[in-house]
C-alpha cells in the first residue's frame, strides 16, 4: 500500500471513529462533518509528508562497515508502510550484528517514554539499551517525521551492547546531520 492510500485510509478511520463517537453522544449533523473535517486535517498534519526517502542515503555501507568493524552487507527492507527503509548486516557462523534505519511519516510512530533516556538529536530524541535483547534503539523526530535506529548484534565475540552505545548515537547524529 503507498503511502499516500494509507494516509487516507488512516484519516478516514480516524474521522469515522470520531463521527461515531459524536454521534453516540447526539450531536447534529453539521457538528459531525465539521468533525470528521477537523479529525481529517489533524491526520494529514500528524501524518508528515508521505514522501519516499532512501534510507541507505542516510545510513551508508561505509557508516554500516564502520560500525561493525567488518564489511557489512545489503539486508532486505521488510517493514511496511514506512517512507524509507535500509538494512545492513554482518554474518558469521557464531555472530551477527545489524543496523536499522527506518523513516516513518509524521510523528505518530515516535514514542514518547519517559522511561527512555532524551537524547539531542533532531527535534527530540530518545535512546534504550536493551542487554538482554542486545540492542540499541534511537528514535527522533525531524522535519515531521520519526525516524529510529535499531542496532543489534548476538555472539559471544561481540563486544558488550553498552560499549557500542556512543557508536551508534554518534551515528544517530550523523544521519541526522544528512537530513
Amino acid at each position: 500500500m503507498n503511502n499516500k492510500i494509507m494516509r487516507m485510509v488512516l484519516a478516514a478511520a480516524l474521522a469515522l471513529v470520531l463521527a461515531l463517537a459524536l454521534a453516540a453522544c447526539g450531536e447534529d449533523e453539521v457538528s459531525v462533518d465539521e468533525a470528521i473535517d477537523k479529525a481529517v486535517e489533524q491526520a494529514e498534519e500528524q501524518l508528515g509528508t508521505g514522501e519516499e526517502i532512501d534510507a541507505c542515503e542516510l545510513l551508508t555501507q561505509k557508516d554500516a562497515n564502520d560500525l561493525f568493524r567488518k564489511e557489512a552487507t545489503k539486508g532486505t527492507p521488510n517493514t511496511p508502510m514506512v517512507l524509507g527503509e535500509c538494512v545492513w548486516e554482518w554474518d558469521s557462523e557464531t555472530s551477527n550484528q545489524s543496523v536499522i534505519l527506518m523513516v516513518q511519516a509524521g510523528e505518530l510512530f515516535y514514542v514518547d517514554d519517559p522511561a527512555l533516556e532524551s537524547v539531542d538529536i533532531g527535534d527530540r530524541g530518545n535512546i534504550e539499551v536493551n542487554e538482554a535483547a542486545e540492542m540499541i534503539f534511537i528514535q527522533w523526530v525531524q522535519d515531521g517525521n520519526t525516524y529510529s535506529l535499531n542496532y543489534f548484534s548476538i555472539g559471544d565475540d561481540m563486544p558488550e551492547i553498552t560499549s557500542m552505545r556512543s557508536d551508534v548515537e554518534a551515528l544517530a547524529e550523523e544521519i541526522s546531520g544528512r537530513i
